[in-house]
């Protein structure tokens, strides 16, 4: 028996706000970049990037190019962070590049968390109906549907699975 991967998920926005900033934060402060990947721990990052900021050190000790060390990080990164540090390495503004990515990152965390709380009341409501819908026509409605299938007439469709769902 073969035993599947598991489909290892991206990083969140939070985890990549959180890395570049922290790497920024340590490159302006002259930390080498291999020690700021090496400090990188898996309770700031998240399991998944400080697994790539290993295997980025590990690159980079063994002369490998930033953006390349990155890219070859699977879904860890994506394309255009990859894209950004090498501009960023290649204009010798590396600083200024990571500190955007960590903002538009921070950006996409606020807003992943602005729809979450936006999403949240209307599926509460959507729930409510829902169970409305199913637990409400057998309580209100079981001896019409009683009535109606000994009158003898056809019922519409639309009653029948009304009646077939509060059976049920």
């Amino acid at each position: 028996e073969t035993i599947k991967p598991r489909r290892l998920r991206r990083p969140s926005a939070l985890h990549h706000a959180i890395f570049f900033r922290t790497l920024a934060t340590m490159f302006d402060a002259a930390v080498p970049l291999l020690k700021a990947m090496e400090l990188l721990d898996e309770s700031l990052v998240g399991s998944r990037l400080a697994s790539a900021a290993d295997n980025i050190s590990g690159r980079l000790s063994r002369g490998t190019t930033l953006h390349d060390a990155m890219a070859a990080q699977g879904h860890a990164f994506d394309s255009l962070q990859v894209r950004l540090v090498k501009l960023g390495v290649e204009t010798g503004s590396l600083h200024k590049v990571l500190n955007s990515i960590a903002e538009h990152e921070e950006r996409r965390h606020a807003m992943n968390q602005q729809l979450r709380s936006a999403l949240f009341y209307p599926c509460i409501v959507f729930v409510a109906c829902l169970a409305f819908l199913i637990f409400i026509p057998p309580l209100m409605f079981n001896g019409l549907f009683d009535i109606l299938s000994q009158s003898g007439q056809p019922l519409p469709l639309v009653t029948r699975a009304v009646a077939a769902l509060s059976r049920a």
